[in-house]
């Protein structure tokens, strides 16, 4: 039973209570018998409990409702990564704080603005593919692409996108942007150690002595 249909069921007893005492004061002396009392009587008993039945049973949904949206909470708005809701216009319709955060804006005024002016501009071609298969295959695409926040920084995220609907069953995208600045750092850290070591080696006098060595055992080809 829904809400509505719970309040429609309370206002009809609460009728039923009231129709039943004004029948009883409205009631020549004469008609109203002890077993007709009685009976009155246990009726509006058994109604009074069946409201305060129902009142509990609200309660207690009241409570669970409570529970679950701090959950909501603690699993949306609090997660380390940025989470939010794109309508199919591209404009974000809903964000937790760490997307906010990442985009350098407050969450209120994050509401409305576009998602594609994020996008770095030399990756606006890669989240326009991504939109499209996105749209294409129905399935969840990852890509890894820059955004730039409000105060022109720029930084690297994964970003995943799934489709899904909201309440009138219009399209939707649910993105979750995870800040990968930190990875690309540390990769491209790596790669310069590696490079630089490679030079060294292929500098060193062993190096040297060895290609000279393999150089000078190849035969010109007799003619």
């Amino acid at each position: 039973m829904d809400k509505a249909q719970a309040a429609q069921s309370l206002r009809l007893q609460a009728e039923a209570i009231v129709r039943d005492q004004v029948a009883m004061r409205n009631s020549p002396p004469e008609t109203l018998t002890l077993a007709g009392m009685q009976r009155a009587m246990h009726e509006l008993q058994v109604h009074q409990i069946e409201l305060e039945m129902q009142n509990e049973e609200l309660r207690r949904t009241q409570l669970l409702l409570e529970v679950s949206r701090a959950n909501y909470f603690e699993l949306y708005d609090m997660a380390p990564v940025g989470y939010c809701t794109v309508s199919e216009s591209g404009l974000v319709v809903e964000a937790n704080l760490a997307a906010a955060a990442l985009l350098g804006l407050a969450r209120a005024k994050l509401v409305g603005q576009r998602i594609s002016r994020f996008i770095a501009k030399e990756h606006q071609d890669t989240y326009y593919r991504l939109r499209t298969q996105l749209l294409e295959t129905g399935t969840p695409q990852t890509c890894e692409l820059q955004v730039t926040n409000m105060e022109g920084h720029t930084c690297w995220v994964q970003l995943t996108t799934s489709a899904a609907q909201d309440g009138a069953d219009k399209a939707e995208q649910h993105l979750v942007l995870a800040d990968i600045s930190d990875s690309k750092v540390m990769f491209a850290a790596m790669q310069a150690s590696e490079a630089r070591y490679r030079a060294l080696v292929d500098g060193s006098p062993e190096a040297t002595s060895e290609r000279k060595r393999q150089d000078g055992g190849k035969q010109p080809g007799k003619t």
